[in-house]
């Protein structure tokens, strides 16, 4: 049963706009009501000891047959089903209460019946036909007390049943609109939350493309060029060696799986430290030191953060068993940064402490971390270096270099 009732609710909807197909389902289940209420009230009109009862009754079973093939005229979109359904219902409400007249209070549910079955059915964005519900809903509920004031002769009843009747509309109206109102409050609260979670997610996509203060700075003010000169800074480059014939041997899915352990293990340790990772490219990690905390030493940070990776990579190598060692170069000095585009927005830094913390890393040796003479000057005493002498960086030409090995005891 559950499986044909499943089948029956969601028919057509396959032929309907990805937008109207809430309202083609809803269209499809008030198919499914008004079928099984037109029986209902059949059966209450029938078991009535009153004369002429059949009649009605006869309408509400004509009427079922109707609800119920709704669901067919989803194939000309879903304004025709629900015009469909707003017909049945005025037509077998009129009917009946012109048998009944005006005291089954039959009538009186159209006024918010049938602009509710549009709203529900037709959403919000078809007004004028929502209006048209609305006034023959209006219509509909008004002309009855004027002109229906007698039963018809065809039907005799009594007065306890009609009031008996009156009250069953009285509570299926309230029922119908306590339904609506949950349904809409329901919705409403769904599309909150999802509208909510949607705003989270952009929030931490923005804040993994951005540092966080730059990325506040951005949402405040879209339009303007964000662009700093950064005095004092730590660029560190880390480069895993050998990287070019591993990634010729190995599949492209181990590949990018090495890859993102390694750099998830970095990031972690990045984050850890309160550092900002900039980017990578290809198999070259690029962080920053001193954006955002100005007290603290951001050469000591960078520092840390070099021989962390030291140590990650070598509990990767025990790992897999097969070397894995990075080149890490780093270098301390002024730079600018700001954020390039609108779509795929990017933070990055130029500038000579970046080029010069690029040729630390190139021209150092795998599994060491080379440093500026700037940097060496800005550590603090908790950190060894031993001087590795002059090297030839280009654009530069020879420059002081040191290796850092480790902390002091």
């Amino acid at each position: 049963m559950t499986g044909a009732l499943q089948i029956y609710l969601n028919y057509g909807l396959d032929r309907i706009d990805e937008r109207d197909r809430r309202g083609a389902r809803l269209s499809n289940l008030l198919s499914f009501v008004g079928t099984i209420a037109s029986v209902t009230f059949a059966c209450l009109y029938l078991f009535q000891d009153a004369s002429g009862l059949g009649t009605p009754a006869a309408v509400c079973l004509l009427a079922a047959p109707m609800f119920f093939a709704t669901p067919l005229a989803m194939r000309f979109g879903i304004l025709f089903p629900a015009t469909l359904i707003v017909c049945n219902l005025l037509t077998l409400t009129i009917i009946n209460t012109f048998l009944m007249s005006r005291d089954s209070g039959l009538h009186t549910a159209m006024v918010v019946t049938l602009p509710m079955v549009g709203i529900l059915l037709l959403g919000v964005k078809r007004l004028a036909v929502i209006a048209v519900f609305a006034l023959i809903g209006a219509a509909a509920s008004l002309l009855p007390e004027i002109y229906f004031t007698q039963s018809s002769e065809l039907v005799r009843v009594e007065p306890p049943f009609l009031l008996q009747l009156r009250l069953n509309i009285m509570i299926s109206n309230g029922i119908i609109m306590s339904a609506a109102i949950f349904y809409a409050m329901w919705r409403m609260t769904q599309a909150e939350e999802s509208l909510e979670m949607e705003h989270a997610r952009s929030e931490r996509l923005l804040e993994n493309l951005l540092p966080k203060e730059i990325a506040a700075r951005f949402k405040a003010e879209p339009d303007q060029i964000i662009a700093d000169k950064l005095d004092a800074v730590t660029i560190l480059f880390a480069d895993i060696a050998d990287f070019t014939p591993r990634a010729a041997d190995m599949p492209a899915q181990d590949l990018v799986a090495f890859l993102n352990e390694v750099f998830t293990a970095f990031d972690t340790k990045t984050d850890a430290l309160g550092l900002e990772k900039i980017k990578t490219i290809g198999d070259a990690y690029m962080v920053v030191a001193g954006l955002s905390d100005c007290e603290r030493n951001h050469a000591d940070a960078a520092a840390q953060l070099a021989l962390s990776m030291l140590e990650i990579c070598s509990g990767l190598s025990e790992k897999i068993g097969e070397r894995v060692s990075v080149r890490i170069g780093i270098h301390t000095g002024t730079a600018v940064a700001g954020v390039i585009g609108r779509r795929k927005v990017f933070y990055d830094i130029w500038g000579d402490a970046v080029n010069l913390a690029a040729r630390m890393e190139s021209h150092g040796e795998p599994g060491r971390i080379q440093i500026s003479t700037e940097s060496r000057n800005a550590l603090s005493e908790s950190y060894q270096t031993e001087r590795r002498g002059l090297i030839d960086i280009k654009g530069k030409g020879p420059t002081e270099t040191w290796w850092l090995v480790g902390h002091n005891e």
